[in-house]
């Protein structure tokens, strides 16, 4: 297991969904962000799911930055009631850079959040607390420190945020192309080849996912990518339409059908942006309609280690003898001291787990005994 690693627990309850599921997912850079389930339609009417994600990196600062960026992200969805801030939620989420008017929106948002939670109690009776939730004082203490962030940054980074930024990139050059979102248009894989490289340079060039003739050109660093919370510099390979089904593009729809973004005279990777972004915008508005039937719990901290500490309070009731400490370099115990944990109302078993590739980096043996039934 390496010592270095640090991860974050989502977990959701009363999920419309058929069971009860803890879902395990890789996500340290923004290439990786929305599920691929429509909560709209997918929604059988009396079924209950437990789900949870736990995200990897081997930086903790990269953990609480991608973990506090979901949760703004979730909240701004929530307050956007008639979808009038959907492109610039957007934009917040994936753009390496902004116009004032977006980054105007962000430190409001993130300065509702820091008001509406001087305390896990607080917060948990505040306007996010019943969808949600945090699991133990620590991880809002951390979160709260990245929303600060947000707040406190200025209109341009230090300059060695940008020297390594431009170092970053000259290492990695510009040989051959690169088609990796290709895939995403399966199995219209082949028509998108052409397009795919034009999706990546245009996004690694500008850091931005307008489309070949936008004549847009913000200059603002995105806090939520630029921060100053450690020296982190964003992976070469961030593509923000990996989260997509961009056969949408490519694939010969219906003029009526919802999902054709009425691209017949588009050129260039401006199909495939469209396609994302309707995709985004849907998501959504399904999230909004359904937030009132599925609570998110988060936690920040070794995925193993909670998994263990879950066991503990299972089958004993207290968790606070066992001792365990919340991960490599984080020596304070690990306390679930959330209300919801107190009172006995929060999930602490699941019919599923989806590790994804956990077993990667901790191996099959310390996977089974974290999260084998007792």
């Amino acid at each position: 297991m390496c010592a270095s690693a640090n991860k974050c627990i989502t977990c959701a309850d009363s999920w419309p969904l058929p069971a009860r599921i803890l879902r395990a997912a890789s996500q340290t850079r923004a290439r990786q962000s929305l599920p691929h389930y429509n909560t709209a339609t997918d929604r059988p009417p009396a079924a209950t799911a437990r789900v949870a994600v736990a995200m990897f990196s081997p930086a903790h600062a990269a953990v609480l930055s991608c973990f506090s960026r979901n949760i703004l992200l979730l909240s701004l969805i929530v307050d956007d009631r008639h979808g009038d801030s959907q492109h610039a939620a957007w934009s917040l989420y994936y753009h390496l850079f902004l116009d004032g008017g977006c980054l105007a929106l962000l430190q409001a948002q993130a300065k509702k959040l820091l008001e509406a939670s001087p305390s896990l109690d607080r917060w948990h009776q505040g306007p996010y607390g019943r969808l949600l939730r945090l699991c133990d004082s620590v991880t809002l203490a951390q979160v709260r420190d990245v929303w600060a962030s947000y707040v406190n940054a200025g209109a341009r980074p230090p300059k060695a945020a940008f020297e390594r930024a431009r170092q970053a990139k000259e290492a990695h050059g510009r040989g051959g192309n690169v088609l990796t979102a290709a895939r995403s248009a399966a199995p219209f894989t082949l028509d998108a080849a052409s397009d795919a490289p034009l999706l990546f340079e245009q996004y690694r060039d500008r850091g931005i996912t307008a489309g070949p003739d936008d004549t847009a050109n913000p200059d603002l660093p995105n806090p939520m990518f630029s921060g100053e919370m450690d020296d982190l510099t964003l992976h070469y390979a961030t593509d923000p339409t990996l989260g997509f089904h961009l056969a949408t593009a490519c694939a010969p729809l219906a003029a009526s059908s919802p999902l054709n973004p009425n691209l017949a005279k588009a050129h260039g990777p401006e199909p495939a942006v469209k396609a994302a972004r309707q995709q985004f915008a849907a998501w959504c508005s399904a999230f909004r309609q359904c937030s009132a039937h599925f609570t998110l719990r988060f936690f920040v901290g070794e995925a193993l280690t909670l998994c263990h500490v879950l066991q503990q309070k299972l089958t004993a009731g207290d968790e606070s003898w066992a001792q365990w400490s919340r991960g490599p370099y984080m020596p304070d115990p690990l306390i679930l001291d959330g209300d919801d944990y107190r009172s006995g109302q929060a999930p602490l078993a699941f019919n599923v787990i989806d590790t994804s590739n956990l077993v990667d980096h901790f191996g099959s043996i310390n996977l089974l005994l974290a999260c084998l039934p007792t």
